[in-house]
């Protein structure tokens, strides 16, 4: 250990031209090697020594014969353009032929019918005394303020599917003799405003009819309503997928 420390540059330098390489010692370089077939790599039994991307490599698998003799084709010939013309696109005889307006006079109107305009939205009806006023007169002896806030009903018959037009929906509140109806809308929403109260909110029971093809059944849902928020969804679905 003490001679290897004790070294001196000289003697260090001698010993790396020992190891270092020396390319007359007789390895080929590639220009020397001999020509052979190219071996076909078949992973993964065979892997290449250097990449295929290499010109050492590529230039094998590329052969360019100088003496090959290319077949001379003619000119190309240019035919008249295409033109495309209306009565191409349409031709005359198929034509849509314009009919006179239709007018329809007041005396072709039958009595009685009236057209009346659709709504997209149902509105909500009331049995008895309003459900809001009723509300109002129940809790106004609390001296405690109400505030209104937004139900939207969604009647699906498949959780996160497409809703159901025309379902039977009834809002009511324990205690009190009123209550609101109506039906859900194309994309199954009924949506009813309803006063709440302040600080201890307001506890709502809707009541949704099914359809007779889905069973007919009246299925029941009780929700909490408050003012934190200014609408609250409750979902009504047949099954789950």
């Amino acid at each position: 250990m003490r001679q290897q420390i004790q070294r001196s540059a000289t003697e260090r330098d001698k010993l790396g031209k020992k190891l270092a390489y020396n390319p007359g010692d007789g390895t080929p370089s590639l220009e020397t090697m001999p020509n052979s077939q190219p071996i076909a790599p078949v992973p993964p039994h065979f892997r290449p020594p250097i990449p295929v991307r290499y010109p050492e490599v590529s230039r094998e698998t590329l052969q360019v014969n100088e003496n090959e003799q290319t077949s001379n084709q003619g000119n190309v010939t240019r035919n008249a353009p295409l033109t495309i013309t209306s009565d191409d696109i349409q031709p005359a005889n198929q034509r849509p032929v314009r009919m006179p307006e239709i007018r329809i006079r007041a005396d072709q109107v039958p009595q009685g019918r009236q057209s009346r305009p659709t709504q997209s939205r149902p509105q909500p009806s009331s049995s008895g005394e309003n459900l809001g006023t009723a509300v109002r007169q129940r809790f106004k002896r609390d001296k405690e303020p109400l505030r209104s806030t937004k139900l939207r009903i969604i009647v699906q018959d498949v959780q996160d599917g497409p809703g159901l037009y025309g379902i039977q929906v009834q809002v009511r509140c324990k205690g009190i003799n009123a209550h609101v109806a109506g039906t859900t809308n194309r994309d199954g929403v009924f949506l009813c405003e309803l006063p709440v109260r302040v600080h201890s909110g307001l506890t709502y029971d809707v009541d949704i009819t099914w359809p007779r093809d889905l069973g007919g059944e009246v299925e029941r849902k009780s929700v909490t309503l408050n003012v934190d928020r200014t609408e609250f969804k409750l979902p009504f679905f047949r099954r789950l997928s």
